[in-house]
């Protein structure tokens, strides 16, 4: 919900994705309401729910756990400025996980068409 208003604080759409490692894309995609879909983004390519002019239109928040693959977002995003990411630690929530808090580092792919 954090990443979500903060979204909404900058942007009067989107996001079309949530991108990134598989976990931080798909488990925190479906925490938006409505739920965005996740785009694991070394799969991209073979990802049939993808639409590239969707991403430019209504935008994406590209996340990692703990640190942005910087060779993995510029393979997709050769100009992407990863220069400040921003970070946020959220609760560890239905997971067997025993860690209690993970940190999330992520930059906002601006919309083009709002």
């Amino acid at each position: 919900a954090r990443l979500q208003a903060e979204w909404r604080s900058r942007f009067a759409c989107g996001p079309a994705y949530v991108m990134g490692d598989f976990w931080s894309a798909y488990g925190l995609g479906v925490s938006m309401v409505p739920p965005r879909p996740g785009v694991h983004l070394i799969e991209i390519d073979g990802d049939p729910g993808y639409d590239p002019a969707l991403r430019e239109r209504y935008g994406a928040i590209l996340v990692y756990r703990d640190q942005i693959d910087a060779r993995e977002a510029h393979a997709v995003f050769p100009d992407l400025d990863l220069n400040s990411p921003e970070r946020l630690t959220l609760p560890f929530a239905r997971t067997l996980s025993r860690k209690a808090m993970m940190t999330y580092e992520y930059v906002f792919i601006r919309p083009g068409g709002c």
